[in-house]
């Protein structure tokens, strides 16, 4: 459960970040949550890969500074918000525990031939 909460949290994070973005309110979330953070402003770093000109808007989140930091902990917060606002969500978690939880414990891995075996 926790993989799909991480999930879940990152493609909202993501989510956040796009230039898409520009209504401070998420339309799908449950009323009552409040808004999400604000994103953080672009600083574009470009560089030329193979002669072509790249920007990458969001290259400094990288370097993990505190207002990163911060900013991952608010939607972090927000997300939370939003599931726990999930009716039923207990029983939501057991279903998904329930398929998830009934293939064990990876004991053992093995690579050969360009295929992996557990």
């Amino acid at each position: 459960m926790t993989r799909i909460l991480l999930f879940c949290s990152a493609a909202l994070a993501l989510a956040a970040t796009s230039p898409a973005r520009a209504v401070s309110v998420d339309k799908l979330a449950p009323v009552g949550v409040g808004k999400p953070p604000a994103p953080l402003p672009k600083q574009p770093v470009t560089e030329t890969l193979y002669g072509t000109k790249v920007t990458d808007n969001y290259r400094f989140m990288e370097k993990l500074a505190p207002p990163t930091i911060d900013w991952m902990k608010a939607e972090g917060a927000y997300t939370r918000k939003v599931f726990d606002a999930i009716p039923k969500l207990t029983a939501l978690q057991a279903r998904v525990a329930a398929f998830t939880g009934s293939f064990g414990v990876v004991q053992g891995y093995a690579s050969f031939g360009g295929r992996a075996f557990y």
